[in-house]
């Protein structure tokens, strides 16, 4: 009975009072990024994400905070319209977005090259 009942505690601790999530969710599968599947436009919309964070690393938050604010309100407006599946409204909300980016990083360009040209 003494060999019996650790193996009977292991076994229904192993066994029985696991919590796993359902199939499909959670686990490092979640965290990695993947375009299988994905539309084109959420392609597109996680492009326009990592150009805004890479402006905002560069100075375009501090530099242009008004232009800064507006295309994040456009990309947050972009991210409905895709997540809602709305195609031809993400397509033009992504448009307008990647128009105001590209602003933006000419204004960046700009600022750079003359803080450059001041600088003895």
């Amino acid at each position: 009975m003494k060999k019996v009942l650790p193996i009977l505690i292991a076994f229904l601790g192993l066994s029985g009072c696991a919590n796993w999530p359902q199939h499909g969710h959670s686990g490092a599968a979640e965290l990695s990024i993947s375009f299988v599947g994905e539309t084109p436009e959420q392609v597109r919309l996680f492009s326009a994400q990592k150009k805004l964070i890479a402006l905002e690393e560069q100075g375009a938050k501090d530099y242009f905070p008004a232009a800064f604010i507006i295309t994040n309100i456009q990309l947050s407006r972009a991210t409905r319209t895709v997540q809602g599946g709305f195609l031809k409204s993400s397509r033009t909300d992504l448009d307008k977005l990647d128009a105001l980016i590209q602003g933006l990083r000419a204004n960046l360009r700009q600022k750079h090259s003359l803080r450059a040209e001041l600088l003895p």
